[in-house]
């Protein structure tokens, strides 16, 4: 049985996707050289998850280096950035 992403995993998606500001045909070459899909809507919750993984890192980096008008982010600052991230795009589960 194939189970597609769930509605709150399209929604954080779709969220973060507006956030990193790609067009649409940004987003379907970044999404089908990966998983072989022109949509998240037709991706595997696996893949979902996989996917918000790869957007959330390029997302926090892209705030670091916008933040700090540095050209180099480490993982450690990528992870710092996260938490924050996520509270602003409101994606957060805890909040």
């Amino acid at each position: 049985i194939f189970h597609l992403a769930s509605a709150e995993q399209l929604h954080t998606i779709n969220k973060l996707l507006d956030s990193i500001g790609w067009s649409s045909e940004v987003r379907e070459s970044f999404i089908h050289k990966r998983f072989k899909r022109h949509s998240p809507a037709m991706l595997s919750q696996q893949q979902a998850q996989k996917l918000f993984m790869i957007l959330l890192n390029i997302a926090a980096s892209r705030a670091v280096r916008s933040r700090t008008g540095s050209s180099r982010v480490t993982r450690a600052m990528i992870q710092k950035e996260i938490p924050d991230l996520k509270a602003r795009l409101g994606i957060d589960r805890k909040g």
